[in-house]
C-alpha cells in the first residue's frame, strides 16, 4: 500500500542515489543488478538517506513511502516501514527490483517456483541485516515474502524499474503457496 499522497522530499543522501540510479539506467544490463546493489548499499552507508516522515510506519500494515519518481519513467524509489509482524505477500515482480536494509533486521522467506503446480515452494529463510541488499529481474526466478518478525520497526528502501504512478499495480506479481 502507498502511503497518503506526500511532497516528494530529498535529502542529499537521496539526491545522490537518484543520480546514481539514473546513471545506472544507462548501463549495459549485464552490470545493472551489481551497481545497483553497490548503489543502495552506499546510499545506507552514507547515512541521511530519509527523512523522519518517509520513517514513519503504522499499526494496520506495512506502509510504502514514495521518495522519487525518474522524469523518463525509468525507475521508482520508496521506503517501506515494516512494524512487528508485518509482512509482504508471497510474490515475485512484474519489473526489476532491488532492495536494501536500512534499518533494522528483516526477514526474507525465499521461494522455488513449481511450474507444474504453478504454486511456489519454500526453499529457505533468512535474516538480513542494515546494509544487506538484493536485486532481482522481473518473473518468477526471485519469489520471496519479505518482513519484520518481531521487534523495533525495521525499514527497507526499494528501486522498482517502473513508473512511479504504477507502484500499487504492477510491482508484486503474488503468487500461491504450495503447503
Amino acid at each position: 500500500m502507498i502511503g497518503e499522497k506526500e511532497a516528494l522530499r530529498q535529502t542529499p543522501s537521496l539526491g545522490v542515489l537518484v543520480d546514481r540510479i539514473a546513471d545506472i539506467c544507462e548501463e549495459s544490463p549485464a552490470v545493472v543488478p551489481e551497481l545497483i546493489r553497490s548503489a543502495l548499499r552506499d546510499a545506507v552507508a552514507r547515512g541521511g538517506l530519509l527523512t523522519a516522515d518517509q520513517k514513519r510506519g503504522r499499526a494496520a500494515g506495512y506502509v510504502r513511502h514514495l521518495l522519487h519518481e525518474d522524469p523518463h519513467g525509468r525507475f521508482s524509489i520508496v521506503s517501506i516501514v515494516w512494524g512487528a509482524g508485518q509482512f509482504s505477500p508471497v510474490h515475485g515482480h512484474y519489473a526489476w527490483c532491488g532492495y536494501v536494509v536500512a534499518e533494522g533486521k528483516l526477514q526474507e522467506e525465499c521461494y522455488n517456483w513449481d511450474g507444474g503446480r504453478q504454486q511456489a515452494v519454500l526453499s529457505g529463510t533468512a535474516v538480513r541485516d542494515a546494509g544487506y541488499a538484493s536485486y532481482s529481474h522481473a518473473g518468477l526466478d526471485a519469489i520471496h515474502r519479505f518482513g519484520n518478525a518481531g521487534g523495533p520497526d525495521a525499514i527497507s528502501v526499494h528501486v522498482y524499474g517502473i513508473d512511479g504512478r504504477r507502484l500499487a499495480t504492477h510491482v508484486n506479481r503474488v503468487v500461491q503457496v504450495h503447503n
